[in-house]
C-alpha cells in the first residue's frame, strides 16, 4: 500500500507544489502527540491565506500553506509522515502508527486523488475533563473557536473524543485535471479542457472517451494526441482538444496519469438530454445550481434535506418529504415496490443518533407493514455531507444493515441523473455492498 502511494506520487509530483498541512495535537511528557493531522499537496495556489498556529497548555493546532519548490523536498514530507513525522511552526508532531489504509484501491471513484492514512490507537485519546479544559482554552484565544468541535470543523478534521482513533492523512493532487465546467458535448463535437502544472509533459498523460449509443467499437478511442497546449500563464498550462463524435447523445471522458486514474466524467448533449426528469427540472434550475447548493453548501438541514430528496426524484425514485416531526426526513419508493426511509445530516455529531432513529423507524415500518399484510422491503439510508473519511462510527451503520452516502456518493449521485435511472437497480447494488443481509427487512 505504502509502495503503491509513494509510486504514484513520485510520478505525478513536480517541483513547486503546494502543501497545506493541518493539525491538532496534544502536549505531552514526551513531546507533541498528534491527535488528527492532514497533509494536502496541489499544483494550485490556495486560493485565501489560512495559516495560523494556536498553542495553549494543552494544546497545539494550526494550519500551514506553502510553496515547496523542490519534488525531492515533497517526497521526504510524505516519507517522514508515513513514519508518523510531521515538522511545522518549528515543532515536531509525533503519531505512534500501528496500521494504515488507502482509498487508491477503490474501483468506483469518479475523481481520484493519491491517499494514503496513518493510523494509532484510541487509547492515545484524552480524557472528558481535559476536553473540556481545552474547549474553554480555545474561546479564550486572540483567534477564537468555539472549542474543539469548531476548530476541527474549520480544518476538516475529525474531532477529537468522538471515537475517532489518531490518524494522519495524505492527499497528493494531480498534476493535470479535466476542468469539468469548461468542457461540454454538443451537436457530436467533444469539446475537453485541461489544466496543467507548468512543467508537466503531456505524453504522460491518457484521455480515452466513450460515446453513447455512439456506433459500435468506433465510440471507443484514445485522443490525447488531439490535446493542443497552450503557453504556461499565470501559473498553469491549459489544453483544449475538439473531438468529433458520431450519434453522441453523452459521453464518457477518463483521465490517467502514468497509468493511475485521475477523473472520470460524464458528458451529456443538453439538446439530446433522455432523461425527462431532469429536462423538467433544469428548466426551472439551470444546471441545478439550486439542488447542488442545498445539497454540498446551505447549513439549513432543512433545505439540506430538500436537495437530497430532489436528488433522488432525479434519479427516479419517488420521495416524500413527511410533515409528522416523528417521522424519518425522507420516505422514497421504487417502481418496483421497495420502499426506503432517509435520515439526513450536515455534521458528523448527529451521526450516532441518525443510525438509532434508522433502525428503530425501520423496525417499526416493518412491523405495521407485516400486521396489515402489506409486506415490502424496507430498506434505509443515512446520508450525510461530510467526505467518508472523516465518519469514524460508520461501521454501526453498516452493522445495521444501513446505507451510508457521503459528500463522495452524492457527487456520483449528480453525474448519474445525465441518463434516465433505474432505482430499483441501483437499491440493490447499494445494498449489495453492505456486510449484512439485514439491509432490508
Amino acid at each position: 500500500m505504502i509502495e503503491a502511494f509513494l509510486i504514484a506520487a513520485e510520478s505525478w509530483l513536480c517541483d513547486g507544489y503546494w502543501s497545506d498541512i493541518r493539525y491538532v495535537a496534544e502536549r505531552g511528557s514526551t513531546g507533541i502527540n498528534l491527535w488528527q493531522a492532514s497533509i494536502h499537496l496541489s499544483p494550485l495556489r490556495p486560493n485565501i491565506d489560512s495559516n495560523f498556529q494556536i498553542a495553549t497548555s494543552r494544546l497545539v493546532a494550526g494550519q500551514v500553506q506553502r510553496l515547496v519548490k523542490k519534488k525531492a523536498e515533497v517526497l521526504g514530507l510524505l516519507r517522514e509522515a508515513i513514519g508518523g513525522r510531521i515538522e511545522t511552526h518549528d515543532q515536531e508532531l509525533k503519531l505512534q502508527v500501528l496500521d494504515y489504509s488507502s482509498e487508491m484501491a477503490l474501483r468506483d471513484h469518479w475523481y481520484s486523488t493519491l491517499h494514503l492514512s496513518m493510523l494509532s490507537d484510541h487509547n492515545e485519546m484524552p480524557l472528558s475533563t481535559n476536553l473540556a479544559e481545552i474547549d474553554n482554552a480555545l474561546r479564550m484565544e486572540g483567534l477564537p473557536f468555539d472549542g474543539l468541535v469548531d476548530l476541527c470543523g474549520w480544518l476538516g478534521l475529525q474531532t477529537p473524543g468522538t471515537g475517532a482513533a489518531p490518524q494522519i492523512h495524505l492527499r497528493v493532487a494531480p498534476p493535470c485535471d479535466l476542468i469539468i465546467a469548461a468542457s461540454s458535448l454538443k451537436q457530436n463535437r467533444f469539446k475537453l479542457t485541461f489544466h496543467a502544472h507548468p512543467t508537466f509533459k503531456a505524453d504522460r498523460m491518457n484521455v480515452a472517451i466513450r460515446v453513447a449509443p455512439g456506433q459500435g467499437l468506433a465510440a471507443r478511442k484514445q485522443v490525447a494526441d488531439q490535446v493542443r497546449w497552450r503557453r504556461p500563464k499565470s501559473g498553469l498550462r491549459v489544453g483544449v482538444a475538439e473531438v468529433e463524435v458520431a450519434d453522441a447523445d453523452s459521453a464518457l471522458a477518463m483521465l490517467m496519469i502514468d497509468g493511475t486514474s485521475v477523473r472520470r466524467q460524464w458528458f451529456v448533449d443538453p439538446d439530446k438530454a433522455r432523461n425527462s426528469r431532469l429536462f423538467a427540472i433544469q428548466h426551472f434550475d439551470k444546471d441545478l445550481r439550486m439542488i447542488r447548493s442545498a445539497v454540498f453548501e446551505t447549513t439549513e438541514s432543512a433545505k439540506f434535506e430538500r436537495g437530497v430528496a430532489a436528488l433522488l426524484f432525479l434519479l427516479g425514485f419517488t420521495p416524500a418529504i413527511p410533515l409528522e416531526t416523528d417521522s424519518p426526513d425522507i420516505v422514497a419508493t421504487t417502481p418496483g415496490g421497495r420502499v426506503v426511509i432517509v435520515e439526513c445530516t450536515t455534521k458528523v455529531a448527529d451521526f450516532v443518533s441518525k443510525v438509532g432513529k434508522l433502525v428503530d423507524r425501520r423496525t417499526s415500518l416493518v412491523r405495521a407493514l407485516t400486521e396489515n399484510h402489506h409486506p415490502h422491503p424496507v430498506s434505509a439510508a443515512l446520508v450525510c455531507r461530510v467526505p467518508r473519511e472523516q465518519i469514524a462510527n460508520q461501521d454501526q451503520a453498516l452493522r445495521h444493515g444501513i446505507i451510508l452516502l457521503t459528500s463522495e456518493d452524492l457527487a456520483a449521485a449528480f453525474d448519474r441523473t445525465l441518463v434516465p435511472g433505474d432505482p430499483d437497480a441501483l437499491l440493490q447494488e447499494a445494498l449489495a455492498r453492505l456486510p449484512e443481509s439485514r439491509a432490508a427487512q
